[in-house]
């Protein structure tokens, strides 16, 4: 059975039945992570690499990503670790290239992340001195902090208290049980978005990259699962089923990714290799970023992350993906 949520207020039910529900996922082969291997870090090899593995996707799975003349396609980046890990502008203008190819114009896109300090640092938003103009190459950029991109019928309830309501007498009030979706990624008028992470470690979740840049770095309210180790995994998988119909797939470079002390940057704990990947699997490519992430801890004398954690486990429950069966598919 899957589960869509309806366009209306999302009730605390779907959550209390959560762990009972098994979810078939209908993506084929979502197993499978193609690798790309880069020749530079340069926007024209970013273009061949998307080029490539987008064509290969579309190839294996018989889907099209051609304009249908009056939808739009989100891409979710991310900045939120600071400028020395952020999602590359140039594979963000290789993933705009390639949409401009199929025929999307660049008003029919959008970028979409949460603060607008950070979008700017990464290089996303132009300087103060113009600050009513929120367009990266000609494509609009939606700050999801300005809530004008939040809609009141679309949002995951979780009793966790929030930061803004610490008092116990608060802790079920409405609006500390709720973090809001963007509303732009959930939208009729949206074809597809496309998810574009960066990976790090995160205490609450040990990794941050597929799947919790799709959730918990794409909502309100976000700060409350950031250290809750007993929250946030159950939170990121139901976040993720809700945000899965549109979510074709997700693109990420490995560029720069860091192993310990995130999720604020820190570039003694970083490594770079000139690979792309790209997955319709996000627990698959958590998975492979798992182990990428646990040999850099081993070889700097640093714990290991824990080999199986809360957030796959709810993730495979949840049905978006498989960790356990996953496949690297060089090309």
């Amino acid at each position: 059975m899957q589960l869509i949520p309806v366009k209306h207020t999302l009730k605390l039910l779907f959550f209390i039945l959560w762990p009972f529900l098994t979810l078939a996922s209908p993506m084929t082969p979502t197993s499978v992570v193609s690798e790309y291997r880069l020749a530079s870090f340069q926007e024209k090899d970013y273009q061949k690499a998307v080029t490539t593995l987008v064509s290969a996707w579309q190839k294996a799975t018989g889907q099209s990503l051609r304009s249908d003349r009056k939808s739009k396609v989100g891409i979710k980046i991310y900045t939120q670790s600071g400028v020395g890990l952020a999602t590359p502008p140039h594979l963000v203008r290789a993933v705009i290239s390639f949409l401009l190819k199929q025929g999307w114009t660049k008003k029919q896109l959008f970028l979409l992340d949460l603060n607008a300090r950070s979008l700017r640092a990464a290089g996303f938003l132009p300087p103060l001195s113009d600050p009513h103009t929120a367009l990266f190459e000609e494509v609009p950029v939606y700050i999801l902090e300005s809530e004008r991109y939040f809609d009141p019928k679309w949002y995951y309830d979780s009793p966790l208290p929030s930061p803004r309501f610490p008092n116990s007498a608060n802790t079920h009030t409405d609006e500390a049980r709720k973090s809001f979706l963007p509303a732009a990624l959930l939208s009729e008028e949206t074809a597809f978005w496309i998810n574009l992470p960066i990976a790090t470690n995160l205490p609450s979740l040990g990794i941050s990259g597929a799947l919790a840049n799709a959730t918990l770095w794409n909502i309100s309210n976000y700060q409350r699962f950031l250290n809750s180790a007993s929250h946030a995994p159950a939170a990121v998988a139901q976040i993720a089923a809700m945000l899965k119909p549109k979510w074709i797939f997700t693109l990420i470079t490995l560029e720069h990714y860091q192993y310990i002390g995130g999720p604020k940057f820190n570039a003694l704990y970083t490594h770079s290799e000139p690979l792309l990947w790209l997955s319709a699997d996000p627990l698959a490519l958590d998975a492979f970023l798992h182990e990428r992430l646990n040999q850099a801890r081993a070889k700097g004398g640093f714990p290991l992350l824990p080999s199986n954690p809360a957030l796959f486990e709810y993730g495979k429950k949840g049905g978006l993906g498989d960790p356990d069966d996953k496949t690297l598919q060089p090309l």
